[in-house]
This record gives C-alpha cells, structure tokens and sequence, in this order.
C-alpha cells in the first residue's frame, strides 16, 4: 500500500458527523429513571394523560407545526383542567410533547443525567417514531411516551468538558443542546469531522510526582 492509498484508508474511517443530525439533553425526574433508560435502552417522556394518538391527529390535521403546537397546547389546558394540580404552563408542555414526538430522531446524540448530574450516558437514538409500551418498562418507569436508544458511553461529570457543564443548568424534561455538538462529538470520538471542519482531540493525563 503506497502513501496515496494509506491517507485515502485513514480518511475512509473518519467519521463524518452529519448536519442534520441534533443533540438533546434528556432528563430523568432528577435520576430516578436513569438506570432504567440504560436497562431498556430506552428515553421516555411523561404526560401520559395526553394520549400519543390524539398528539398526532392534532399533527396531521393542523396546517403547520405553530398551528399544531397552538391546539396541543389548548389540549393541555382541557387536559388537566380538572386535575388536582393544574398544569401551569400549558405552552411549554406542549412544546415539551412536540418536540419529543417529532424533533427527535434517529441518528441524534441523546445525554441523560443521573441524580444530581453525577454521570452521563451518551446514546444514539434508534427510531424517529415513538415505541409502543412495554411492561416490563413501564414497572419501573411509567411514562408511555418512549424511543429506543443504542448506549454507548458514559462519564463521569467530571471527565466532561467543561463547557459542557452549561447544558445541566436547564431543568426542562427535553433540552436541544445541538449547540454543543462539537463538545458532545470529542466524547465519542478523538477525530472527526462536522460541518466541513476537521476535529482532532489529544486526551492529556494529569500524572502525579512522588515527592523524594
């Protein structure tokens, strides 16, 4: 093999990271759900009491995604109407469900913290559609709302970038943090390239000296 044919092997390996592709901070009800995302391989997203059939009639039947954020969101609102803690902020909700739903897909970078964002796991989603429920998920997270999800590292907080610390501020269920993507990705990988730019990341240890 000449140095012509080495170069073109080595850039054939290199991932490409797509621009389509999105990064999404998931949470898990302050850790309580997140050993069972890892076993299930698994994200989920409460409000069970809005069903995912009338999420998506509303979808389908609506002239764009703003028209059919509005009408969830007035869902939401005759939803828990009578429920014993009303749902304050309808809006977000329904944005919360819009975009768990239908912004999500396969092929995205998932982060899930664990209590008090101690860990990370990194997984990519397996499918754009909702998963049906499963039992044996649902007896130990009972949110219905779900998609499938490949793990495949987690971290110790303290092993993250530091600017990565920026994305646990916000305490929202389902957090784009596609902003990030670069930080995300030099987890995963130590070389890559996303949006025309090449990424190469050296992993230095901190050794420490016997004193003699």
């Amino acid at each position: 093999m000449n140095i012509t044919q080495s170069i073109e092997s080595f850039y054939s390996d290199v991932p490409v990271i797509s621009d389509n592709k999105n990064y999404w901070l998931i949470r898990t009800s302050s850790g309580e759900y997140y050993e069972s995302f890892i076993k299930y391989s698994y994200i989920a997203l409460g409000y069970n009491e809005i069903s995912l059939e009338a999420v998506n009639t509303l979808k389908t039947s609506a002239k764009n995604n703003g028209e059919a954020i509005k009408n969830l969101k007035n869902l939401v609102i005759e939803t828990y109407r009578d429920k014993e803690k009303e749902e304050k902020r309808p809006g977000l909700i329904a944005n919360q469900l819009f975009t768990f739903t239908y912004d999500i897909k396969k092929g995205d970078i998932v982060v899930i913290p664990s209590r008090n964002s101690d860990e990370v796991y990194f997984g990519i989603v397996e499918e754009s559609f909702l998963s049906n429920s499963d039992q044996h998920f649902l007896d130990f997270c009972p949110f219905n709302r779900r998609k499938k999800v490949k793990w495949v590292k987690q971290m110790n907080r303290s092993e993250l970038e530091p600017s990565l610390f920026k994305i646990f501020f916000s305490h929202l269920a389902v957090n784009n943090i596609t902003s990030y993507g670069n930080q995300i990705e030099a987890n995963l990988s130590n070389y890559f390239v996303r949006g025309g730019e090449e990424h190469l990341i050296f992993n230095m240890l901190k050794l420490k000296c016997a004193n003699y």
